[in-house]
């Protein structure tokens, strides 16, 4: 009789949680936080940078490639690594071959956003969450405050001369940069 109503608390409990996981298995993160651990610190410091410099949102303006030939991207040495500069550029090269027969032609062709932020838009405030870090690497996914209910963009960082540089980009659903 005791090994019964022990089995049956035993599969109430275990439905609950079944339940509750169900319930939170929507694939949507809930501990985006504020940039709090020094390697957070040091993605929002880059990524408020940018918005910043931007004067112009459009991305080939950005690479140096449309006119009016900014060339802002040449500048981030130093922020961005040179592997994902490269990678960026490729892809640019790329999709404006694929889009516009490899010259930009006043359509739009090519990312069409900005590659460091995975939008044409930027924000204000940047929430993160830290999947895996140690003293050299660190992954991070971001968002905006109004989008918690999806990452925007995912980085790799690396430690280069004693401070973190963005090495890799995943923007959410859509291309990738230099992240394997």
């Amino acid at each position: 009789m005791i090994l019964d109503r022990s089995c049956s608390l035993f599969a109430a409990l275990v439905a609950t949680l079944l339940v509750a996981a169900n319930a939170c298995s929507d694939g949507r993160r809930t501990d985006w936080h504020a940039a709090a651990t020094p390697v957070e610190r040091a993605l929002d410091a880059i990524l408020k940078k940018v918005d910043s410099d931007v004067d112009d949102r459009s991305a080939p303006n950005f690479l140096g490639k449309g006119p009016p030939a900014l060339g802002k991207i040449a500048g981030y040495q130093g922020i961005l690594t040179q592997r994902l500069i490269d990678a960026i550029l490729r892809e640019e090269a790329r999709l404006v071959e694929l889009g516009c027969g490899g010259k930009y032609n006043g359509d739009v062709c090519g990312l069409g956003f900005l590659p460091i932020e995975c939008a044409q838009d930027w924000s204000d405030t940047y929430l993160y969450h830290t999947e895996m870090a140690n003293r050299s690497t660190a992954r991070i996914a971001s968002t905006w405050p109004s989008h918690t209910d999806m990452t925007t963009a995912t980085y790799r960082l690396v430690r280069v001369s004693g401070r973190w540089e963005i090495d890799g980009i995943s923007c959410g659903s859509g291309p990738a940069f230099n992240m394997e």
